[in-house]
């Protein structure tokens, strides 16, 4: 099992909290796709465990811990998932290759999935990096906002990534409202 199942995993037994799975992955693995580097920058959570964490706004899948999941709105790290009791997956909203940003979900998954090359290899892989400042917001789009899950705090972005995203406008207009606060409370 790879180190990223197991941290998944350690999430869908109840022996890592949200913010323990989500710090974890910004500040620990990096997405290696070919020979290319991605940091995550902006991540959000999706998961529904029947009778315990019923979020109506989790795309059904059956998938393995770990997965890339290519759906419509971007891409998926998934959870283990059986696609009736249990299942959801990490959102990546932002990424981050050398100095370069790419924001939104689905402009992270074109990019991803439209390279000039044969073959793609995409795995989640454990590093050494400094640690990144990180806030919490609320997601910024819920299918069903009539659900106790929708005011939680499961966006996680970086702090320097909040403080760049201004500059990218038709990303900010989106994400502006819930991103000003974080982005307010995190500059020093």
């Amino acid at each position: 099992m790879s180190n990223v199942e197991s941290l998944l995993k350690s999430f869908q037994n109840s022996n890592i909290d949200v913010d323990s799975l989500m710090c974890t992955l910004i500040n620990n693995y990096v997405l290696k796709v070919n020979d290319d580097i991605y940091d995550f920058c902006e991540i959000e959570l999706y998961y529904y465990k029947k009778e315990k964490h019923e979020d109506c706004g989790v795309l059904k899948r059956d998938k393995l811990a770990g997965d890339i999941f290519f759906h419509r709105y971007g891409i998926d790290i998934c959870f283990d998932s059986n696609g009736t009791d249990e299942y959801g997956g990490i959102l990546i909203r932002s990424l981050k290759k050398d100095d370069e940003y790419i924001f939104g979900p689905l402009k992270c998954s074109l990019t991803l999935l439209n390279r000039y090359q044969p073959n793609i290899h995409i795995l989640i892989q454990q590093t050494q990096k400094n640690k990144e400042i990180i806030c919490k917001t609320t997601r910024i789009k819920s299918s069903c906002k009539n659900n106790k899950y929708h005011s939680e705090l499961y966006r996680y972005v970086t702090k320097y990534a909040c403080t760049v995203m201004h500059k990218n406008k038709e990303y900010w207009q989106k994400v502006q409202e819930k991103s000003q606060q974080c982005c307010e409370e995190n500059n020093d």
